[in-house]
């Protein structure tokens, strides 16, 4: 049972000397190495393929390059795009704010005008109430004048003399 561990033991170091012989290697070396079991004709089309792999990559590596930088381009166009739309939204905000002030500021003149409406309303009923006394005072005035103008011509009338000049027309006199 000793003998087994043991030679489990020096397989397991075996291999792992071989990995890392092969880690050391390059990937081309790996890729040959691991067929070199194979017959001469397994090899020849494993090589073919493998051959027909890398020409493949070869073609397909500046189409990868293009695709890589496009999308590059793409990034950073997208980025300036994100930051044109963080700028908009900024304004945009800046805007509500703006039009929540404008809104609020609308309120209170509506507000205020309401109020002016009221009290025109009522001053123009005080100027018609005036008026009104106005005219009555006026009227009153205009009658108390022709009460004093009576008054006036009722006392002259003891006053009024008559004067008959020799041709025989008469004057009044005062």
């Amino acid at each position: 049972m000793a003998d087994q561990a043991e030679s489990t033991k020096r397989k397991t170091r075996q291999s792992s000397s071989t990995s890392s012989a092969e880690e050391n290697r390059l990937p081309d070396d790996k890729k040959i190495r691991r067929y070199t079991s194979f017959s001469d004709s397994e090899t020849s089309n494993v090589s073919d393929e493998v051959t027909t792999a890398l020409n493949m990559a070869d073609l397909v590596m500046p189409k990868l390059e293009l695709l890589l930088e496009k999308l590059v381009t793409v990034e950073s166009k997208l980025e300036k795009v994100e930051e044109y739309v963080k700028a908009v939204d900024d304004k945009v905000s800046s805007l509500q704010a703006k039009m929540d002030g404008f809104e609020s500021f609308k309120r209170e003149t509506e507000k205020k005008v309401l109020e002016l409406n009221e009290r025109m309303i009522f001053a123009n009923a005080e100027r018609e109430s005036f008026k009104a006394e106005l005219q009555g005072l006026h009227n009153q005035v205009n009658q108390l004048k022709d009460e004093k103008l009576y008054m006036e011509v009722y006392n002259h009338r003891e006053n009024l003399r008559f004067f008959w000049n020799r041709r025989g027309s008469h004057t009044k006199g005062y």
